[in-house]
């Protein structure tokens, strides 16, 4: 791209990614260009020449007018907006909301002088209609209504402030700190898992009156080996570690017939008393096989 990174920080700012961020020391610095250029790529506008800026800048302003209504659109309940909709330039239209509990809300259309738009040899215009102040929170649908049928999508109405935490504010809370590998218990797998979190709890709160527990973090670290033993030091925001799982609780394992649970269960006593995996499954490769039940007994066959 030309020396000049100008246009392609401009383009990043419109698509809503930052150029500047603040560094440890205090110093506003600059987003470099090839991390620029390598995260546009991945949100699809790949860009690489003054040409690919103005193509990426063209599909932009192409691609509200293909689609009757936006995908999402994200309201406060304290204030009004208005919400467009495109049709076939001269072509009626009538939105309303449909709300989370079924209740219905035509809209009034507002003034919009927006001249029409040729996409592909054929004019669309772009109607507007008001979204009020005070809508319900919750999940909507937006419903367009035309003679080509008619099309939806989500409005979502957020508070205009967070109060949940004003109960807490106004008194003193306590609660209890803990790293949550190291709450075990009789059922654990060698460490402190979901269940155990779950009746840490129960006890604090019930017994103690506790408000609150502050735990390490328990999102996922790197899936293959090696696997970095810090929970401080996690891949991903989206997962939870499954280091915490505590088996017997997953659905599936209900299902499991008698001689799987006894595996399960011997892996389980390995790894509470620190027995190595190879041991644990020398144990369960040395269990009686009469154990296992018959497949011509089985009822499912």
């Amino acid at each position: 791209m030309a020396s000049d990174s100008s246009m392609l920080r401009d383009l990043a700012r419109d698509l809503g990614v930052s150029t500047q961020y603040w560094g440890w020391d205090g110093t506003q610095k600059d987003v470099a260009d090839a991390t620029l250029h390598a995260i546009l790529g991945a949100l699809g506008a790949e860009v690489r020449s003054e040409q690919d800026v103005a193509a990426v800048r063209a599909a932009r302003e192409r691609e509200p007018w293909t689609r009757t209504l936006p995908p999402v659109t994200v309201l406060r309940e304290d204030r009004a907006s208005t919400i467009p909709v495109h049709v076939d330039d001269g072509a009626s239209v009538q939105v309303h909301l449909r709300f989370e509990d079924g209740d219905r809300r035509d809209l009034e259309q507002a003034e919009d002088h927006t001249p029409p738009f040729d996409l592909d040899g054929t004019l669309r215009g772009r109607a507007r209609f008001h979204l009020p102040a005070g809508l319900p929170l919750g999940w909507h649908r937006l419903v367009a209504e035309t003679e080509q049928g008619c099309s939806e999508a989500d409005l979502v109405v957020t508070p205009a402030r967070l109060t949940v935490h004003e109960d807490f504010a106004s008194r003193r809370a306590f609660g209890l700190q803990a790293q949550m590998y190291s709450v075990r218990s009789e059922r654990s797998w060698g460490i402190g898992d979901l269940a155990d979190l779950r009746d840490l709890a129960a006890i604090s709160g019930a017994r103690h009156g506790a408000d609150f527990l502050l735990i390490n973090p328990l999102h996922a670290s790197y899936p293959t080996a090696p696997v970095e033993p810090s929970p401080y030091l996690p891949v991903t925001r989206r997962f939870t570690s499954a280091l915490y799982l505590r088996i017997e609780d997953i659905p599936e394992y209900r299902e499991l017939p008698s001689f799987a649970r006894q595996r399960v269960e011997l892996l389980r006593e390995g790894c509470a008393a620190g027995t190595p995996a190879s041991t644990a499954s020398n144990a369960m490769r040395s269990s009686p096989r009469s154990s296992r039940p018959s497949r011509r007994s089985s009822p499912c066959r």
